[in-house]
């Protein structure tokens, strides 16, 4: 996939570095959670295999219908559209991204877009509209989300009341809030 901004000269289409950069941030967030999830319900090599594939699905899907854009998009300041520039209808995101985990071969494609965005009629446009505040927010609330799991696994193993589960979910969750808005303002101000 190159790139040119020739084919679709009436959109600004996100950069291949950006698509990377997409690819990397939500690849791993989206897989993290599937991991786990398997982690606690793992019964069968294949509906763990499944398992894996549902999640990431979720995960894109909810969080294109949501905000037209996943964590990574919201990173690169990018947003996914429909041809007229428009919120893509619900339809074509799932078309999107049920044909996602075929688009490993995006990289011979040579029309400016993945192969999944070709099948939907969809693109990732750049927004420089966008703010990444968007993207802290996102990571301290993934974070809490994922902090509350672990934390609820390991009071339960290990039989840890609920009020020292509390204290110690909130102690974490303040040092990371603080420590992600230092490296916010640090970066953008």
């Amino acid at each position: 996939m190159k790139v040119t901004n020739k084919v679709f000269s009436n959109l600004f289409l996100a950069s291949e570095n950006d698509r990377a950069e997409n690819f990397g941030i939500d690849f791993t967030i989206s897989s993290f959670i599937a991991l786990i999830i398997i982690y606690f319900t793992y019964s069968d090599v294949k509906i763990a295999f499944l398992t894996y594939f549902v999640v990431r699905f979720i995960y894109y899907f909810f969080f294109e219908i949501i905000f037209s854009r996943t964590p990574g998009k919201f990173e690169t300041l990018t947003l996914v559209v429909n041809s007229e520039g428009n919120k893509p209808s619900i339809f074509k995101l799932l078309i999107r991204n049920i044909t996602r985990f075929i688009s490993v071969l995006s990289g011979v494609s040579d029309n400016e877009r993945a192969i999944h965005d070709s099948i939907s009629n969809t693109f990732v446009i750049k927004d420089k509209t966008l703010k990444k505040i968007a993207y802290f927010i996102f990571t301290v609330f993934l974070f809490i989300y994922l902090l509350s799991i672990v934390i609820e696994y390991f009071s339960k193993e290990y039989q840890i009341n609920s009020k020292s589960t509390i204290d110690i979910s909130i102690i974490i969750t303040v040092i990371a809030c603080i420590s992600i808005l230092y490296k916010w303002i640090k970066n953008y101000f």
